[in-house]
């Protein structure tokens, strides 16, 4: 189109189509488009003609014939003659000036649609000297207003200019005669950038022609003031390179990396050289990488600028991944088949067979054959069943072995008994089980039968031989070891000593001991013989009791069998030993790990069943190729571990070319942590499928390797991932449950399982998941299973249910209503086959419960039978009282007992098939919820019983840790312990034990240094939960605040735990119980005492640091005290308010996170990323919901409607958007605002506004009700910068921004109007929020502070009550704003000087009480009108009544002067209106007309209209020329009490007695604007001086301020305690108001109330935020941290403190007073010798000398042109010092003239150095111009010492000989000699800048800080290094030795620590923390204690003092 433009002019189209061409031009929508760079529309310009003459002359050049001769004077072939242009539609003026109209708009357009906006501050030097006037390549094809080099540096830089945020743009050249500086800032007008061009040519025409100097000075100032740039352009005919050679770039070089240090690390410095082509080519500086150079010109160079300016590429390459949206789920639908599996099914690469990890090496097996007879051995046999082989079993797995016992007394059927099979039976048993044998023997012989039937087998063919008639109990032990003893090494036999047991049962039992007969008595001793001659193992006559018998039910017990029990454990044990000797142990935790879960498929598999569909299911799912996720769901015991372990081990088997990769959660001890389960599952990964990816230890990052492992592993083969059980990750760890570890894009097939009515099904089916997840929900086993289940578990140990039609044990066992859950059955077989009863089994299956709790409850029965009441209750209800199970020793130690007390050894073998595996420490917790809740129901029946095990753990922790309760805590090492005791305290409601816990100093120490800081804040929480009353709560809140508050010093150097809390506020517990512990001297260590520490509560009462990089964005949740964050590496936190722990990572967006906002409702975050994207979340699954992109540009703000179904986002590309976040989360619309990017959004209340703050500094309200939605109402302007934040107010009649230019504007929001101007930020605001009552606002700022304000404008100035009487009225000197009159109600008038509260005069001329007063316009007369009907006028100047007129009848009620002062009306309760010549006393006319009494009268502002206001509820207007009533006015509904015209004449304001104040056209008879706001009667209402606001008293005791336009409130003043009478306002401004509580008060209506600064952030606060409910602060900062804040705690909490320590406790006052002066940063701190006096200097250009002892700022100093002072010292005799300033004079004061008393030394730059000999005769300083003057002071003379090459940042002379120092930016040490000016020594070894040094007071060492972090130490005599000594953690700005001390050294750092050094020992002693980076130190010696003040960068000043170690 712009090709075509001169084509379309000439040929004349129709006038149509140039609209058209026109309106594209202008479109906005169109050029953003087309991607043009403004340049592309300048020579368009060109072919549009100056008008309709020049298009003539343009058309007949176009026309005529050209034939150009050639060089030698001939004709060229001539060419074919063009057909004349005839344009067919002529143009005309009209449409050249269109298209110009329509360029103007296009290039605009392009500036801000197709170049990047530029964030932040910009500087742009342009070169215009002579040498940039040369042609530009670059300019081809821009027209002919660009050409030169020189004008493309125009261009470039205009469009700098409109494209930044900010952007100061500068011409550059050499000084000429009118100007001194070589550059000069240039200022835009209104109009297109070809307008401005001319502006910048006038400006270039200023300077001079030559070229100068690289404007180098306006570097150097931005270091002097800290001014923060983010980009420096330079535009010039060449490359301006810091790396390259020369003195120039040399010195550019070294003042960027000053300013780089100094101010700003990141700054973009960016050199174009626009003589190249046209094609710009970038190059990087080698030294540093945003040093960059460009040669030519482009539309790239902008681009550049913007992205690489705030790191925007850097950022989008370190998470492209997210930017590409790698790893993320797909929310629009199911993922098709991976191409990678189907690829590998087609790729011929021969067969793949992958490790079957699901098995080990095969497990083995071990059976136990127990023989004895049944009825009279039951005690024995269940002695093993139940002690003794749970622990040989549990021995056995560690070796992979499983042993079963074969215990017959029950298991052979009657129809197997019958048929004659029980023998066969019981020896194929024996068999089996070999070569294990138990073989027990009493008297009683057994059943015999007559017959042997057995199968004719040559195994049984010695039973042909045997003797006949023997029992089966003799046929077991000959068949199994007496027929070959030698080859039994297995076999081991028990005979009962029968004679002391029988004498003990009763005549009645004894049938079931004894031999039934002689023959059997006789058998019995031939088979006991034979076994004692066979020489195998016999623990021959071991003793037993009787036991009386067992549960009712007839079977005789035996006791007392623990010969017997610990015999047969040594024995069998030692056969398996022998048998299954251990194997060496493997050392690799991974191969152990796997260990543990393939014996757990093999276990699993052992007992599964059925289960076929399921199993088909899964096998399609993993064959198929749709890409999903299966989840198989079931309730507890449903057999999901079986199921997929079976399938895991089969598949495995079957299916060698698919990898299955298997977790069981549960199945070892670690297996719960979801970082181990990850961590080994990536492990496997990278093993079988030879991956290279590193495995990090970072749970986020190991996420992140876990997923691309996933992806790569998928991409050479097959595999399926199993996760069983995932319901059973703990919880706690990494929040396992948000399923933030789960890829929602999986490459290969997994299948996971959880309980059915678990929340983490619930996030399974996120819709982040749900497009591919199936879930399969398992159902209840069918019966065929069941009866494979049963017959399987009990045939381990040969036995068998009857199945029989008419035996119904199965059909009884498997109807039951759990039977249909495989844990039910598994249980329930368990406990069958240690049942020993034959003859009851069937009884026992009937009285076995339905339901799996139940039978859970019957196991803990038979758990007590066995093992005793007692122990069972007591362990296993300590088990479920503890969290998270006990270690193995702390519960055999709480129960009692001893680890190897087999009592012990046997309880927890029997216990073990219920608990989950155990690791290292021997862990002990329960594996099934079923099983917890049948202990709780059984034991802990209520709280009595949960406190008393409570108790006993609390009891058992505290004895591990501290036994005598002498808070020594011993026994600290225990991690366990103190972690749990707290938590057992609180529970156990042991309040004092609690306290004397939770308050005690070393345990907080102790907690801290096992890294349980944040566990302890949870332990304060639990303790003052809400609910809880007790007598020390109050003190363990005030511990719980100090911790929370110190959290991150004690978290990082716990030993400062004791000083944290002697330094806190003296009042508080902490405080009093550290000064309590010192003064006892229970304390014994050295720490430092804050002297002046604040005595009120530290608002900051946590701070989150630990991040890695600065924190950009921070949001409170309305609920569950969340608080969310963003970092720089683009990266959302969620942290737990309470107990400062992180609950959630959210990771989505690829660049910077400028705004984080919560829902209302809390359930919802919001993100906005400056990848341009919107991304919602779901709070509680911490889950991505919503991904908005349609956004063109960066996002800088989002903001949530308040019923939170909508949000609102604000972007670069200048658009609002809304979208809807309920249910269907889309955009709802577009609002475009202007030209410039946005930066904030806010909605109003009730959502019917938007605000929005622009880069042009302009605030955009936006209508959103439903009719106008989308509107522009009103632009506010008032701002000259960008504005950075906007919030309204939440009653919707205020709203406050935040900008650039660092001011707080408050408007009004309903009239538009700028209000008052809030900020006393020194730099720019960069957040505002209301609290949600709208009562308190806050601002936070780059100068790393926040303010809180009172959000209702109107500061009360002063106030003074009057001790007789109270005031009805008052009025201002009109000419003295000082002077205000009063009248009272004990009838006299005073006049006071409102400065001091004097009463200047008195005025007693009435007898009751006055009611009204007014000084004449004039000032000269005072009138004063009273009850009793008189009106009086005393002369003011002389004091004396002037009249006294009498005329009314009644009180006289109101008053108004002429505005001449020569007459005055008056009104009064006698319905008259009189107006009076003040001369001659005469009454001019009278007004007759009211109804009603006459409550008011006011003259218009021409002195013609007289208004009154009447209670007949009308205001009527009076003719003062004739007395005629001109108009009445009606509208108030009751009283009217006053009336006022505005200073125009053309509005009146009137108040009334019902509650309102109305505004009146003077000439209509209705209101125009009705106030509402009153609570009662309004008493007086007047106009603003300047007329632009109402003021308004009333009966409710305020006063308000109301809009004169709009009727909108501005603000209320609240303090009167009783009803308001009358009010004034003096020229200045303030209000002076009277009440009825007898006091005057002084309002400065407008002014902003700030309530407190809040300081603590060491950098630029980036975000800040009340919380929705409460009036916390939370707040992000560029110093990598976020602090939670809290104004309004103090209050509360000196209640608390004071109640606990007996009634109102009165705080004393502090010995020493904070010192409050400096408002920015501290540069230099010097202490008198005495210790008296301390100067301070600061950034803020002051300099303070302080009284230490008073804390009192005695003399302020500062120099004429108010530089910033750098330096300062004090002489000897402490009468003079010195300092060094930014002007570079170092001046002699006199401090106690405060005067500076002579110029010592002048340094061509800043004086950044200053110091006082010993002797104080010489003064030696340093400056930026390299020299080190040393100056005379007797002598008067200043000598220069040159040897530094770079600026010197400190200078010291040495306490002995004529030595001084100095050291600076080339990062050495020189040591002069002051009388020779020799350079002793040159001392080398930083490597960095060295910032200051000292001298030790014996002159022995010197000691250095730098900026590489380290301090190090000098020997001064040799010049060699002593010691390093680091520890800082960023640059140590300040170094000082201890005057009395050489060996102690103070160092202070950027990392807010003061370290205090032993250099003796070259060891760290001891640190102070400051709250801001500390830049100052000194050191002094007062009554010999080592004094010491440290300065910040915040202004802070804390003095402090050493306290030593005591011997």
């Amino acid at each position: 189109m712009l090709r075509n433009l001169r084509n379309l002019i000439y040929t004349g189209v129709h006038p149509r189509y140039h609209r058209w061409v026109q309106n594209k031009l202008s479109n906005k929508q169109t050029v953003a488009q087309s991607k043009q760079f403004p340049t592309a529309f300048f020579s368009a310009y060109e072919v549009i003609p100056r008008d309709m003459e020049h298009f003539k002359q343009l058309l007949q050049g176009q026309n005529e014939d050209k034939n150009p001769k050639g060089a030698d004077g001939k004709e060229q072939v001539r060419r074919k003659k063009k057909k004349p242009i005839v344009p067919a539609h002529m143009p005309t003026n009209a449409i050249f000036d269109e298209y110009r109209r329509a360029l103007d708009q296009a290039v605009k357009h392009a500036t801000t649609c197709n170049v990047n906006p530029i964030r932040g501050s910009t500087v742009v030097f342009c070169n215009v000297s002579s040498e940039t006037r040369e042609a530009s390549p670059g300019a081809k094809g821009m027209g002919t207003s660009v050409r030169s080099i020189q004008e493309v540096g125009y261009l470039l830089g205009l469009m700098c200019k409109y494209v930044c945020e900010d952007c100061d743009f500068r011409v550059w050249s050499s000084p000429s005669g009118s100007v001194t500086t070589s550059h000069l800032p240039v200022q835009l007008i209104e109009g297109s950038i070809l307008d401005n061009m001319g502006v910048v040519a006038d400006v270039a025409a200023q300077l001079g022609d030559k070229s100068g100097e690289f404007p180098f000075d306006y570097l150097e100032e931005m270091i002097r003031d800290s001014r923060r740039i983010d980009n420096f352009l330079v535009l010039s005919h060449h490359t301006i390179n810091p790396s390259g050679s020369g003195g120039s770039n040399t010195r550019l070089a070294n003042l960027l990396n000053k300013y780089r240090q100094e101010v700003n690390p990141d700054l973009l410095f960016v050199s174009v050289d626009l003589s190249g082509s046209g094609k710009a080519a970038i190059g990087q500086d080698e030294k540093h990488p945003n040093d960059i150079q460009i040669t030519g010109f482009s539309d790239q160079i902008l681009r550049f600028i913007a992205e690489r300016g705030d790191t925007n590429q850097l950022q989008y390459v370190e998470h492209i991944d997210e930017a590409k949206r790698l790893n993320k789920s797909n929310t629009q639908g199911a993922w098709e088949a991976s191409p990678w599996w189907r690829w590998l099914d087609t790729f011929d690469q021969g067969p793949v067979h992958y490790p079957n990890i699901t098995t080990g090496a095969p497990w083995r097996e071990a059976r136990v054959f127990i023989s004895s007879t049944f009825v009279d051995m039951h005690g024995e046999r269940d002695i093993l069943t139940r002690i003794v082989l749970p622990e040989i079993k549990e021995r056995a797995k560690q070796r992979k072995v499983r042993v079963y016992e074969v215990d017959l007394r029950w298991g052979v059927t009657e129809e197997e008994s019958q048929s004659g099979k029980s023998i066969q039976l019981c020896l194929d048993e024996v068999d089996r089980c070999r070569p294990f044998f138990i073989g027990m023997l009493g008297e009683r012989y057994g059943w015999a039968p007559e017959e042997y039937e057995v199968p004719d087998h040559p195994r049984f063919a010695w039973l042909k031989n045997y003797p006949k008639a023997r029992s089966i109990t003799e046929l077991e032990m000959h068949y199994a070891a007496l027929s070959d003893p030698e080859n039994s090494p297995g076999a081991f036999f028990y005979l009962r000593d029968h004679t002391s047991f029988i004498n003990d049962v009763p005549e009645f039992h004894r049938k079931f001991f004894d031999p039934s007969g002689e023959e059997d008595r006789q058998k019995m001793r031939d088979l006991k013989q034979r076994i004692r001659d066979s020489g195998l193992p016999i623990l021959d006559y071991y003793p037993a009791k009787y036991g009386g018998t067992e549960n009712g039910d007839g079977v005789v017990a035996v006791n007392d069998l623990t010969l017997f029990s610990e015999q047969v454990f040594h024995d069998l044990w030692g056969a398996i030993d022998d048998h299954f000797p251990a194997e060496l142990p493997t050392l690799d935790p991974f191969e152990l790990e796997r260990s543990y879960h393939q014996a757990f498929v093999q276990q699993q598999t052992e007992r599964f069943v059925g289960r076929t569909e399921v199993l088909s299911q899964m096998k399609k799912f993993v064959e198929g190729y749709q890409m999903q996720l299966m989840v198989i769901t079931g309730s507890a015991g449903d057999g999901k571990s079986s199921l997929l372990a079976n399938f895991a081990s089969d598949y495995a088997t079957k299916n060698p070319g698919t990898f299955v990769l298997p977790h069981f959660v549960g199945a070892s001890p670690n297996s719960t942590d979801i970082r181990s389960a990850i961590h080994r599952l990536c492990v496997e990964l990278k093993q079988t499928f030879q991956l290279s990816e590193s495995i990090p230890e970072d749970f986020k990052d190991l996420c992140t390797t876990f997923a691309s492992m996933l992806e790569s592993a998928s991409f050479k083969g097959k595999f399926v991932l199993i996760i069983d059980a995932i319901n059973q990750f703990d919880e706690k760890i990494e929040r396992s449950h948000y399923l933030e570890w789960l890829p929602s894009k999986l490459p290969c097939k997994v299948i996971v399982s959880t309980l059915n009515d678990s929340k983490i099904l619930e996030n399974l089916k996120h819709p982040r998941f749900r497009p591919i997840l199936t879930e399969v929900p398992l159902p209840p086993l069918e019966i065929k299973e069941r009866t494979e289940l049963v017959r399987s578990t009990l045939w381990k140990y040969h036995k068998k249910l009857d199945e029989k039609p008419m035996n119904t044990q199965m059909r009884v066992l498997l109807r039951k209503a759990d039977a249909g859950n495989p844990l039910y059955l598994t249980v329930a077989c368990e406990e069958l086959r240690v049942f020993g009863v034959y003859e009851r089994v069937s009884d026992r299956i009937k009285r076995m419960s339905d339901k799996l709790p139940r039978l859970f409850e019957e196991v803990l029965k038979r758990l007590e039978n066995d093992h005793g009441q007692q122990l069972v209750q007591d362990a296993c209800s300590l088990v479920i009282t503890s969290r998270g199970g006990l270690v193995e020793s702390e519960l055999v130690s709480l129960l009692g007992l001893d680890s190897c007390d087999v009592k012990w050894s046997g309880f927890l073998r029997s216990l073990s098939p219920f608990l989950k595996p155990s690791g290292d420490m021997g862990e002990i917790s329960f594996f099934h919820d079923a099983f917890k809740f049948a202990v709780q129901k059984r034991y802990i029946t209520n709280s009595r019983s949960k406190v008393k095990y409570d108790s006993m753990l609390a009891d058992y922790f505290y004895q591990v840790l501290d036994p005598y309760k002498t808070g020594e805590w011993p026994g600290c090492s225990n991690v366990r312990a103190v972690s749990e005791l707290p938590h057992h305290l609180v529970e156990a409601e042991r309040w004092t034990d609690l306290r004397n816990v939770l308050c005690d100093l070393s345990f907080i120490e102790v907690k801290a240094l096992h890294g349980m800081t944040n566990s302890l804040i949870s332990d304060y929480n639990e303790a003052t939960k809400s609910g809880l009353k007790y007598s020390c709560l109050a003190e363990i809140k005030d511990f719980r605040e100090f911790v929370k508050s110190c959290s991150h010093v004690i978290a990082k150097n716990p030993a400062l735990t004791f000083q944290q809390a002697a330094n806190q506020p003296s009042f508080t517990f902490p405080s009093k119980k550290a000064l309590q512990l010192w003064n006892e001297r229970a304390a014994n260590q050295s720490w430092i005492e804050w002297t002046n520490k604040p005595e009120e509560s530290d608002a900051c009462k946590m701070t989150y640091s630990g991040f890695t990089e600065g924190v950009t964005a921070t949001a409170f949740s309305s609920c569950d005290h969340l608080i969310a964050c963003a970092t720089r590496d683009c990266t959302i936190r969620i942290f737990d308010g309470e107990s400062g722990s992180e609950v959630a990572s959210l990771v989505g967006h690829s660049s910077w996170i400028p705004s984080l906002k919560f829902s209302p409702d809390g359930t919802l975050l919001a993100s906005a990323g400056w990848d341009s994207v919107v991304i919602l979340w779901d709070v509680r699954d911490a889950k991505e919901i919503s991904r908005f992109t349609s956004h063109q540009r960066r996002v800088n703000d989002v903001a949530f409607s308040s019923d939170s179904t909508m949000l609102a986002s604000a972007s670069w590309d200048t658009d609002v958007k809304v979208w809807l976040t309920n249910g269907e989360t889309r955009e709802k619309y577009t609002i475009h605002c202007g030209e410039r990017p946005l930066n904030s959004v806010a909605w109003g209340p009730e959502d019917k506004k938007l605000i929005v703050g622009t880069w042009d500094g302009t605030i955009k309200v936006i209508d959103m009700d439903y009719e106008q939605e989308g509107q522009l109402l009103a632009t506010l302007t008032g701002h000259t910068k960008s504005v950075q934040s906007v919030a309204y107010s939440p009653s919707g009649k205020h709203l406050v921004s935040g900008s650039l230019d660092q001011e707080l504007l408050l408007w009004d929001a309903q009239a538009g109007k700028l209000i008052s101007s809030l900020s006393k930020h020194s730099r720019p605001v960069t957040s505002v929020a209301y609290t949600s009552d709208g009562s308190h606002l806050l601002s936070a700022s780059a100068d790393a502070t926040v303010k809180v304000w009172d959000a209702n404008l109107g500061t009360e100035k002063d106030q003074w009550k009057v001790e007789s009487g109270w005031m009805n009225c008052c009025s201002f000197h009109p000419l003295e704003p000082t002077i205000l009159a009063t009248g009272s109600s004990e009838c006299y008038t005073v006049v006071w000087d409102v400065t001091n509260h004097i009463e200047e005069h008195t005025f007693r001329f009435h007898t009751q009480p006055i009611t009204c007063i007014e000084f004449s316009p004039d000032g000269k007369y005072l009138a004063t009108g009273s009850e009793d009907g008189t009106l009086v006028i005393a002369n003011y100047e002389t004091r004396e009544l002037h009249l006294r007129l009498d005329g009314h009848s009644a009180n006289v009620t109101g008053m108004c002067w002429s505005p001449d002062s020569s007459m005055l009306v008056t009104s009064s309760d006698d319905f008259m209106i009189h107006l009076w010549d003040v001369d001659t006393g005469k009454k001019i006319n009278t007004f007759k007309g009211h109804d009603s009494a006459v409550r008011g009268v006011f003259f218009d502002s021409k002195g013609r209209m007289v208004v009154s206001a009447s209670r007949d509820n009308t205001l009527r207007i009076w003719d003062i020329r004739n007395g005629n009533q001109v108009h009445v006015m009606r509208g108030h509904t009751d009283w009217i009490t006053s009336c006022a015209y505005n200073p125009d004449g053309n509005r009146i304001a009137s108040c009334a007695w019902d509650n309102t104040v109305r505004l009146w056209n003077p000439r209509k008879d209705k209101p125009i604007k009705t106030m509402e706001g009153h609570e009662s009667s309004v008493a007086l209402v007047r106009f603003s001086k300047d007329g632009k606001n109402i003021i308004s008293c009333g009966f409710d005791n305020v006063l308000k301020i109301w809009d004169a336009e709009t009727g909108t409130e501005i603000t209320t003043l609240a303090g009167h305690k009783e009803r308001v009478n009358g009010f004034s306002q003096n020229s200045a401004g303030l209000i002076a108001s009277v009440s009825d509580d007898a006091t005057i008060r002084i309002w400065d209506p407008l002014a902003a109330t700030e309530i407190r600064t809040l300081v603590g952030h060491s950098s630029a606060i980036r975000s800040a935020a009340f919380h929705p409910v409460t009036k916390t602060i939370v707040t992000a900062s560029d110093d990598k941290t976020m602090k939670y804040w809290d104004v309004d705690l103090q209050e509360e909490d000196n209640e608390s403190w004071g109640g606990s320590w007996g009634g109102n406790a009165k705080v004393e006052e502090p010995e020493h007073k904070p010192l409050v002066g400096h408002s920015a940063r501290v540069n230099h701190l010097a202490l008198s010798q005495s210790g008296k006096w301390l100067l301070s200097v600061g950034e803020d250009k002051k300099c303070y000398l302080w009284d230490n002892q008073t804390s009192h700022v005695t003399r302020t100093f500062r120099l004429p042109e108010s530089p910033s002072f750098k330096c300062c010292a004090f002489s000897h005799e402490e009468q003079t010092f010195v300092t060094a300033s930014d002007d570079g004079s170092v001046w002699l004061w006199d401090s106690r003239s405060a005067k500076n008393v002579k110029l010592v030394a002048t340094h061509d730059g800043p004086a950044t150095s200053c110091a006082f000999s010993k002797n104080g005769n010489t003064v030696v300083s340093g400056g930026w111009d390299n020299e080190v003057n040393i100056s005379d002071l007797r002598k008067g003379s200043e000598r220069a010492v040159l040897g530094h090459t770079d600026w010197i940042n400190t200078t010291t002379h040495a306490p002995t000989g004529d030595l001084c120092a100095s050291a600076g930016w080339d990062q050495t040490i020189r040591v002069w000699s002051t009388s020779s000016l020799m350079n002793r020594h040159v001392l080398k070894g930083h490597i960095d800048t060295v910032t200051s040094i000292a001298v030790s007071p014996d002159s022995r060492y010197l000691a250095s800080g730098s900026y590489d972090s380290t301090v190090k130490l000098w020997n001064l005599t040799g010049g060699l290094i002593e010691a390093t000594l680091p520890g800082h953690m960023g640059h140590v700005n300040k170094v000082a030795f201890s005057p009395s001390t050489p060996t102690i050294l103070f160092s202070a750092g950027d990392d807010g620590v003061v370290k205090l050094w032993d250099i003796a020992k070259k060891s760290l002693k001891n640190e102070f923390m400051c709250k801001g980076p500390a830049t100052a130190c000194d050191v002094s010696v007062i009554n010999n204690e080592l004094f010491m003040v440290f300065g910040d960068t915040i202004g802070n000043i804390y003095t402090a003092k050493l306290h030593g170690q005591r011997r």
